[in-house]
Order: C-alpha cells, then structure tokens, then sequence
C-alpha cells in the first residue's frame, strides 16, 4: 500500500483529520476524491454534527499513511479545495494489531 511505511523506521503510518464539507449534493464525495485518487486508504470514516450549525456534520477521518508522504499532502492540499474546514490532527505510528 502506498504511503503505509516510514522511510528511515519502518513503521506503518496513520493520519487523523477532521473536515467540514459545503451543504450541497456531492461535496463529501468531491472531498474525498482527492485521496481515493492517490491510493490514500481510509480506516475510518465518522460524521458528527457540527456544534452550534444544525443540519451541519463534521467528518472524522483516519487514513493510512503520514502528512509528510508526499501523495498524502498532495491529496490534503486538494480536499482543502473542497471543504469549508479542514484540519489535520496529527501523523503517528500505527498499532502493530489488535489492542
């Protein structure tokens, strides 16, 4: 899978963000087409409404890889096109299995 290992330790890579999309037909799909395009792999995907904004969601999302990967940032930098907000929470390693 692209984008899973770090370069120098070998370990796999996860990235959690949170978006906003616009209220309109299609903006989660034109927001996530960016990744799906660049063999980014989401391992989750999770809406929750948007404080003090009814009928507004929040998505967040964890996916394989780090923000320094060059085809991850290179996807973020496109999904921010198409949201209203977009904020990266954090790259860390990934767990090695089952907790």
């Amino acid at each position: 899978m692209i984008g899973t290992r770090d370069a120098g330790l070998g370990l796999a890579n996860k990235t959690s963000l949170v978006m906003a999309g616009d209220d309109r037909p299609g903006s989660l799909f034109r927001s996530l087409q960016p990744l799906a395009d660049r063999g980014v792999n989401l391992t989750k995907l999770e809406s929750r409404p948007r404080r003090g904004a009814p009928f507004e969601y929040v998505f967040y999302i964890d996916l394989d890889g780090s923000v320094e990967d060059e085809h991850v940032a290179a996807a973020l930098d496109e999904v921010k096109v198409h949201t209203s907000m977009l904020k990266v929470l954090g790259s860390y390693p990934a767990s090695k299995g089952p907790v």
